[in-house]
């Protein structure tokens, strides 16, 4: 319906695995609920959901491990209830240019993840 749900760390669209990475501002209590919300609206879209922390980049062995079984959960037969596809109302802030022709009410409604 047009709504904006989640914008993961990482995206592989065929299979429906995104990919998150955790790293020590995760930790907090209120980016943790934060976090625990945005996965359950990842699931109940369908999509799979692997995360890596800090750890995991020492010793990926147990990251792997959760990515092949992120993929063999999501090599089922479903239909997915989300797309990539922008709606026509959508308003890009992927470069930079399309963030410099925003007015001011749109940056503050758009960029405020930014601020901090």
């Amino acid at each position: 319906d047009g709504r904006h749900v989640l914008t993961p760390d990482l995206l592989e669209p065929v299979s429906g695995v995104i990919g998150e990475y955790d790293g020590s501002v995760h930790l907090t209590q209120v980016r943790r609920d934060v976090d625990v919300r945005r996965e359950g609206r990842a699931r109940h879209l369908g999509l799979e959901v692997v995360t890596m922390t800090a750890r995991d980049i020492r010793e990926p062995g147990d990251f792997i491990r959760r990515l092949h079984d992120a993929y063999a959960a999501a090599d089922r037969p479903r239909a997915f209830s989300w797309t990539i596809e922008p709606p026509e109302h959508w308003v890009a802030t992927r470069s930079v240019s399309q963030r410099r022709a925003l007015d001011d009410s749109q940056r503050r409604r758009l960029l405020r993840y930014r601020s901090g």
